[in-house]
């Protein structure tokens, strides 16, 4: 009888260490889309001089995802810098408070 315990108890454990792990590696996925926007807006609002050095050597930064407000405001304060810059999926807020995404073609 104490066979099977020690058996019930080492299933115990590696199920709850296999679902550790596996939790482990899921939940960052759901921080990774907030950190991704957060360090578009960043390099598209106030880019870090390497941003702006990579830009002078050619680098074009493709923003995804990102409001049209933001794209406009990026188009009016940052215009000198619009030639290293490409927007895909662009969310259109509607009058209604639905969101639209921009078609780009690039499927």
């Amino acid at each position: 009888m104490e066979i099977q315990s020690d058996n019930y108890f080492w299933s115990r454990l590696r199920n709850k260490c296999i679902c550790s792990v596996l939790a482990g590696l899921c939940l960052p996925a759901f921080g990774t889309a907030q950190a991704y926007d957060d360090y578009q807006y960043r390099m598209l609002l106030n880019p870090s001089e390497e941003m702006l050095e990579a830009e002078k050597r050619g680098y074009i930064m493709i923003y995804d995802g990102l409001q049209d407000r933001v794209v406009e405001q990026a188009m009016t304060l940052q215009f000198d810098r619009i030639e290293n810059m490409m927007f895909v999926g662009t969310k259109h807020l509607q009058e209604d408070g639905e969101l639209l995404f921009e078609e780009d073609g690039c499927d």
